[in-house]
């Protein structure tokens, strides 16, 4: 009986180690190649942030993007604004502090807004400051 007991237990324990780490790269993703990034965006461009507003539209951040280089897309304005802070972590580009520029790959996502291609990976800082 206390042999089955223990048999248990360390099946149980063996589950749950399994469950646990595979549950904690559940929501991740994956870099994107340069290539498949810039053909999923609509737009790739080179930008400075020039305001931040928290919580504007879809339950995300605004940053106010003064265009400085438009590497793909259709030229429309200086101006971009692109969602971040969002309810995905995942999902959210890691850029937006104002006054920084910016790298970003681009989708329209309607109702004048933008969103980062590849979540995370979407954004590369050009002031030498990236994370990674």
């Amino acid at each position: 009986m206390r042999r089955q007991y223990k048999s248990t237990v360390l099946s149980m324990i063996l589950l749950s180690s399994v469950w646990l780490i595979n549950g904690a790269h559940a929501n991740a993703i994956e870099e994107m190649s340069l290539e498949a990034k810039t053909h999923a965006s609509d737009i790739v461009v080179m930008a400075r942030v020039e305001s931040t507003v928290v919580k504007c539209a879809r339950k995300s951040s605004c940053a106010n993007l003064h265009v400085l280089h438009w590497l793909k897309g259709e030229r429309k304005d200086k101006d971009v604004v692109v969602l971040f802070n969002g309810d995905l972590a995942e999902d959210n580009p890691l850029c937006c502090e104002a006054g920084k520029s910016y790298l970003l790959f681009l989708r329209y996502v309607g109702e004048g807004y933008y969103v980062s291609v590849n979540g995370m990976y979407g954004a590369y800082s050009t002031d030498g400051s990236n994370a990674w």
